[in-house]
């Protein structure tokens, strides 16, 4: 079947996954099948795992090399499938919201659902790496992560390494907050796996996925795809804004039934060959979102195709020496469509965007005292391309056209060395550095019409120089007391450079504003684990952030009192935070998840003391009850989020003509309960209930700096159910 979506005046077709996906379960017909391992290795006793059972798992993400959690440098949440079942998480959004620090708000605008982390939040979704299977998927030229572009079905999950703390040492710019990996090739350790689901519930939401995985001689195989689609809220425009007139909303439908819609199809490939692994990830999407809302009967449609392909070699060349290397692609097309108030009229902006990005690296450990890791990476975006027309604005708006020039790419070149030292077998010194340096590129900004009837086109040129070499440092120890004690000091900062659509908003005025330059960020953490009961385990951190240089509006006054804005470096926020996370599991077949944290964000800039932080909820809290028991599995889940103020936009002062753009959000409690049973009727089959917002309450999100009109917040989700149907193939 092919989709299509030609109403919009643009066809965007669906074939291109639907024959990957049949071309891939043809070639792999004739191969062995085997049952799926849904479970982690201690999964018999899911809720009974020792702490120093907990400080052995391994994983890959933070240092790029297996390491157990107990040697990471970092804050370290590991989700695993067994996490997974057994909370009765339906997507990515629910998972990184029970993520101690972690919050989730929708903007029904570009970015979708953004994730906000210890106190700071980006309405671009920018600050937390984004992997999947280790493949960025960054959008490129915007230089953000998006959690709803990388919506992987959570069947097709084995595992999510969530690091906290800044990480450019290792990923470079962006990683300002850590970094998400999602892993669906885990089963290739095991070669075994086939797991198919289906789920409908409110909101007409219909779901569906399934996992492939096998082996056959020496090669090694994992498919996982997906399908999901949602009608969207009902909400009355009344209780979205307090003067539609204002926006020039009139005459238009009384609601947003019917403007919400999404759907996306996911897909991912892992073939492996040792020491070859060829991986391919591939995303097309389309969400409506209600940046304008006029007299149209559908809101606006975003429509994205991501596509990413990895080429990895991995090998041991001695027992002392580990040697990786990768290239990797990236595709980006993005279609965005706004009808705005005028039935006759629709403005568009089309995106496009290719990238590649190259690493070598090596881990070199020569006794239980040395572990170095070493690395070159080279990444460049070799295309962008951008047209925004919406002619009834300004010409300024009329087929604008945003472009590398012709011979430039943006290419950054760098370095990173890492050593761990242990001087005793409970002390462990850990140090690196990245080197980094981007080059300089060429910006062409035109606009106007093409035609000499209605005047010549304006084209301006720019070149952006490059803020020399980057030093990105990082230190840590950590000491393990016991089995039952860790301690973890740490020391990093990070950097996320200006992205090119952020530094050619500033070209036409370039002699007076000048290009960006990066933001930077320094993290002080001290994280201690303990047992204090068996079958127990307490996590406390205590962090300061330090953000600088931050990209924002700047406001000043002319010659002639006028007031004006434009971009650039000169934002500071603090933010002095605590978590905990306590786990407690009394029975074998009953266990207690609790998880707090604290932050106070402080805005340092000159005036804007006294205001308080946009997007900060000061406490966040995640409760979680489950049970086990044969083939039933219950859990009963809590969350609470702070109140929140919107953006403060303009000088400091009211009285200056500053203010807040819309509504804050008060505190809100949301309950969730969920109900599994294995093994329905035959071996493989099972069921699940699950109900969101068990208590209906009703909350807002805080207004978004892409939805001003919407300045009596963002409406929170009902009420919903939803009931799946899986099987695992035995």
């Amino acid at each position: 079947m092919i989709i299509e979506t030609r109403s919009l005046g643009f066809t965007f077709r669906s074939r291109r996954l639907q024959t990957a996906v049949i071309t891939v379960l043809i070639l792999l017909q004739s191969l062995p099948v085997f049952s799926k391992n849904t479970q982690t290795p201690q999964s018999d006793r899911v809720f009974s795992l020792s702490l120093q059972e907990l400080m052995e798992v391994s994983i890959s993400t933070a240092g790029k090399k297996v390491q157990r959690v107990s040697e990471v440098p970092a804050s370290v949440v590991v989700i695993t499938r067994a996490d997974i079942e057994s909370h009765g998480y339906s997507s990515l959004e629910e998972i990184v919201a029970s993520v101690p620090g972690y919050f989730i708000l929708d903007n029904w605008a570009y970015s979708y659902s953004v994730p906000g982390v210890r106190g700071f939040f980006s309405q671009s979704s920018t600050g937390v790496i984004v992997l999947i299977n280790g493949v960025s998927q960054l959008r490129k030229g915007i230089e953000s992560y998006s959690i709803r572009e990388s919506s992987v079905p959570v069947e097709c999950i084995d595992r999510i390494e969530i690091i906290r703390g800044p990480m450019s040492v290792m990923y470079g710019t962006g990683a300002f907050y850590g970094v998400i990996n999602i892993i669906t090739d885990e089963v290739l350790e095991s070669g075994e796996g086939c797991q198919v689901a289906v789920a409908m519930g409110s909101l007409r939401s219909k779901y569906a996925s399934f996992t492939l995985s096998g082996n056959r001689s020496d090669i090694q195989y994992s498919v996982n795809g997906g399908y999901r689609y949602c009608y969207g809220m009902n909400v009355p425009l009344h209780e979205l804004s307090s003067n539609l007139a204002a926006w020039q909303i009139v005459n238009s439908a009384p609601d947003t039934d019917g403007r919400l819609e999404g759907w996306d199809r996911y897909l991912d490939i892992t073939l492996r060959v040792a020491p070859l692994t060829f991986k391919f990830t591939g995303l097309e999407m389309m969400q409506e979102v209600v940046k304008s809302l006029g007299v149209q009967e559908s809101g606006d449609p975003i429509e994205n195709l991501k596509l990413n392909l990895m080429l990895e070699y991995d090998a041991a060349l001695s027992d002392d020496l580990h040697v990786n290397a990768n290239i990797r692609y990236n595709v980006l097309n993005n279609l965005e469509i706004a009808r705005f108030w005028n039935t006759s009229y629709y403005g568009n902006e089309d995106l496009r965007a290719r990238s590649y990005e190259a690493e070598v690296r090596a881990h070199y450990s020569p006794d239980d005292q040395i572990d170095i890791t070493a690395g070159l990476t080279q990444n460049a975006m070799t295309e962008y391309y951008q047209v925004w027309d919406y002619t009834e604005f300004s010409d300024y708006y009329n087929n604008q056209r945003r472009t590398l020039s012709d011979s430039d790419d943006i290419t950054t070149y760098a370095a990173f060395l890492q050593g761990d030292y242990s001087p005793t077998p409970r002390v462990k010194l850990v140090a690196g550095c990245r080197l980094e340096r981007m080059t300089d590129y060429g910006m062409e900004l035109s606009y106007g019409s093409d035609s000499l009837q209605h005047g010549a086109r304006t084209e301006v040129y720019g070149k952006y120089r490059n803020e020399g070499l980057v030093a990105i440092p990082r230190a840590a120890v950590i000491l393990t007391m016991n089995e039952s004690n860790v301690v973890k000091l740490f020391y990093g900062e990070a950097i996320k450079r200006p992205a090119f659509s952020e530094n050619i908003h500033n070209l036409v005025d370039l002699g007076k504003f000048g290009f960006l330059e990066s933001e930077r960020i320094r993290t002080y953490e001290l994280n201690y684990t303990t047992a204090l009961l068996p079958r127990s385990s307490v996590s406390i951190s205590l962090f300061r952030n330090e953000l600088d240089n931050l990209i924002g509006k700047v406001y000043t006054y002319t010659d002639l009192d006028d007031l004006i804005s434009y971009q650039a470096n000169g934002g500071e926020l603090v933010t002095n935070g605590a978590e905990m996370i306590i786990d407690i599991s009394p029975h074998d077949d009953f266990d207690i998840e609790l998880n707090g944290s604290y932050q106070d964000t402080r805005d340092k800039r000159e005036g804007y003391e006294d205001i308080a932080a946009a997007y900060s909820p000061k406490f966040l809290g995640y409760a979680n009850l489950l049970f086990k028991k044969s083939d039933v599995n219950i859990a009963l889940s809590g969350r609470y989020v702070d109140e929140m103020e919107s953006f403060w936009d303009g000088p400091p002062g009211e009285d200056l003509g500053g203010g807040r753009i819309g509504a804050a959000s008060e505190s809100y409690f949301l309950l969730g309960s969920y109900l599994r049973f294995s093994n329905l009727f035959t071996p493989g089959l099972y069921v699940d209930f699950k109900v969101s917002n068990l208590l209906d309450e009703k909350f807002n999100l805080p207004t978004s700096e892409f939805n001003k009109w919407i300045d009596k917040g963002i409406p929170g989700r009902d009420r919903e159910f939803q009931i799946k149907f899986g099987y695992m193939f035995m």
